[in-house]
This record gives C-alpha cells, structure tokens and sequence, in this order.
C-alpha cells in the first residue's frame, strides 16, 4: 500500500543501493520525477528518472512512443515491472528499476540486471492506478454478487464459474474493491461493505462500459407482446430485459422493442424472428452470468432490467423503471432511484 510520494522514496532508496546519485527535480521539469548520476567509464551520466505509479505490457508499448528520447537517457521506475515489461523495455534500450530492486541499466562500465526480487510496494487501486473492478470482468464478478449475495464469500472458483470469468479476475476484482472501500472481511469471509453504493456505480458502468463490450445483434421481427404470449419460442435459456421486461412484470409498459440475453449467436431465436417477420426491433444480447443465479425464469435480474431502462434514454422506460425500484424487493435496498429509494 501507499502513494505516489512513497513510491518515489522508494525508488530513490533503490537508486542509491545501486550506487547513483539521486536529486530531486525541479517542478517545471515536465515528466521527470528524479534525476541521478551514474558512474560510467566516461565518468558521471545523469539519467532522468520517470516514476509511474503503474506500468503493465499495454502501458510499457505507449512508452515506446517516446522511446527515441528515453532510449540510454532516462530509467523508468513502477512499483513493479514484469519479466514481461522489463524485456518490452530492454528491446528499445529504456532502462528501468522496480520498488523490489529489480533493474537493468546498461551503461559503458555501469551495468545492472537484477531480476527475481519481490515488489516492495503496491499501487492503491483507483488511486495510484486505475481500478479494474469495473472493467468488464469485474462489472461481471459484482454483477453476480450483487444478484446472488451468498456469492460474495463463495470459492473464487465457483464465483469464477457464475460471472463467466477466469478465477485471477475474481481476485483482481475483490483485491481492487478492498482498496476503494467497496469490500471488507469478516474474519477471512468477504463481505460488502455498501451495496447500495456498489450497485448504483455498477450500473453507471454497466451503460457506459460492459454493456458496449457485449456481444450482440439487431433484426427486426415480431412485436414485444407477440414473444412474451410465446414462451416457447424462446431460446431455452433465453430472458428478456428493457421494456419488455417491465412490461412482463405488470409495471404498464407498453413496449415496442425486444431485448434478449441469452448465448450467442442465437440460432433459434434469430430463425423464429425472421420466420414470423414484423417491422418491432429485437436486440439479441449476450448473457454475462450463469443462468443458474437468476431467480426468475425469462427475465433478467431486476439490476439489469433497470440498467437496461436507463441505458435507454426513454424517459418514461426510466420512470417505469424506477418505480420498479422502489417496488422490488430485491432492488428497494441499493436506493437506486434519483429520489433516494423513498
């Protein structure tokens, strides 16, 4: 744990077991953090040192945009650098150094390679990096927890299982909702510590993030009310989200689109549309969790009929939808609603 000015104490006692010389910058000094002076062959060369406070494979590769000015000049310093990162680094000659003290400079008379050393700090998620529980395999893993709380201290294998998930997301997921406050533990059993609040940024993320990195589809096709009178038309594990949605659930909507969750790339569903025609839109959408966590057959969990409604724009798909919100049992706890759940 820690932050940015601990991580550059950090980085300069690692500078100074390796024998440079270590100043602070000034703070017109544009990107670099610290400068130091290496003992060369040719005498001292002062390096500047860039302290990032995360640096994976994606961002060492937007570093090599710069590479032309790093290159046998600077050395880049993260809490932690892969063997991954660090061979990225080397190939374009950028010099680095980890709060573990794994490092590589190679300078005429002044050479390092270090590797194998245990990183000695770790970047607080959604402070000094950007958390990943809302990226698209963690907006999955809360989705579940949220429908299916008893998850929250299941095995991470059988909550891998339900989001549709690798298990290592599950831990990135409750290792970054532990730094922003999201998660605690009683005793070794996780529990969350806000589910309101949780819920309310899932769906913020749910329209802005995960829903656009589904998979999906649009054909035209029957009207609402024609497939909700149809059940057997369905795909098996099919379930219907959006207006038809509320529409099913008795809330007085009168919908005019379909929307599926279900597998791709919905073979029956797609030949019962095209068989029994229509001018109404149906959107043929990838399912994110495992249909066994879903309390009610042919609709989707009520946190994403109500996220699907605001994701909509329609505002009275969103005063419907919040009015189911206040009126669900298992929705009236998050206090969803712009007029707080009252």
């Amino acid at each position: 744990m820690g932050n940015l000015n601990d991580l550059e104490g950090v980085v300069q006692e690692r500078l100074h077991e390796l024998g440079l010389q270590v100043t602070a910058t000034s703070q017109n000094a544009g990107d670099v953090d610290l400068r130091a002076s290496a003992p060369t062959s040719g005498g001292d060369v002062l390096l500047n040192v860039l302290v990032k406070a995360f640096l994976d494979e994606r961002a060492a590769r937007k570093l090599l945009m710069d590479a032309g000015t790093l290159s046998g000049s600077a050395i880049v310093a993260a809490p932690k650098i892969s063997p991954a990162v660090g061979a990225i680094l080397r190939d374009h000659s950028i010099y680095y150094l980890d709060s573990g003290g794994n490092a590589w400079i190679d300078l005429p008379g002044f050479k390092v390679q270090i590797a194998g050393q245990a990183p000695q700090f770790r970047p607080v998620a959604g402070v000094d990096r950007p958390s990943r529980a809302f990226k698209t395999a963690g907006s999955r893993v809360i989705f579940v927890w949220l429908v299916q709380p008893s998850l929250v201290a299941a095995p991470m294998r059988e909550i891998a299982r339900a989001a549709g998930v690798a298990v290592g997301a599950v831990h990135n997921t409750t290792n970054d909702l532990a730094d922003e406050g999201e998660l605690g533990f009683a005793g070794k059993k996780r529990v969350l510590l806000d589910e309101g609040r949780l819920a309310r940024r899932w769906v913020e993320h749910f329209v802005s993030d995960l829903r656009p990195s589904l998979k999906s589809r649009q054909l035209s096709g029957p009207p609402p009310d024609w497939w909700l009178s149809r059940r057997a038309a369905w795909d098996a594990e099919a379930a219907v989200s959006g207006e038809a949605a509320l529409a099913l659930k008795g809330f007085g909507m009168r919908p005019t689109t379909t929307i599926f969750y279900s597998a791709p790339p919905w073979p029956e569903l797609v030949r019962t549309a095209r068989k029994e025609q229509g001018e109404f839109a149906v959107v043929l959408r990838e399912r994110f969790w495992d249909p066994s966590i879903n309390d009610e057959e042919g609709v989707v969990p009520p946190l994403l009929v109500y996220a699907d409604a605001l994701a909509s724009g329609d505002s009275r798909q969103i005063d419907i939808a919040e009015e189911m919100a206040r009126n669900e049992p298992h929705l009236r706890p998050f206090e969803l609603t712009r007029s707080g759940g009252s």
